[in-house]
């Protein structure tokens, strides 16, 4: 659970499919917790390569830039680990 962890300055680590999860909280002046912190996860391209744009009801891409965060990225399924702050997620 998120709960305290970003006031009390703890480090948040998400994996794989987790950033999904950071979408909705919300921290100070009702900002969403992921505006302005470096984010990545499954790219719009690999959802779309395993099929998963028809079925999924968000893509994960598209959600996390709509937060505000600043998606990163390699090229499609390499390895990459995105910190900033006290976000760390691959």
């Amino acid at each position: 659970m998120i709960e305290n962890s970003w006031g009390d300055k703890k480090p948040l680590v998400a994996a794989c499919l987790a950033p999904s999860n950071l979408q909705h909280p919300i921290v100070e002046e009702n900002q969403p917790l992921l505006k302005g912190e470096k984010v990545r996860g499954l790219t719009n391209a690999e959802e779309d390569a395993i099929g998963l744009t028809k079925v999924v009801s968000l893509l994960l891409e598209k959600e996390l830039k709509s937060k505000g965060g600043i998606y990163t990225k390699k090229e499609d399924w390499a390895p990459y680990l995105a910190t900033d702050s006290l976000l760390i997620n691959d």
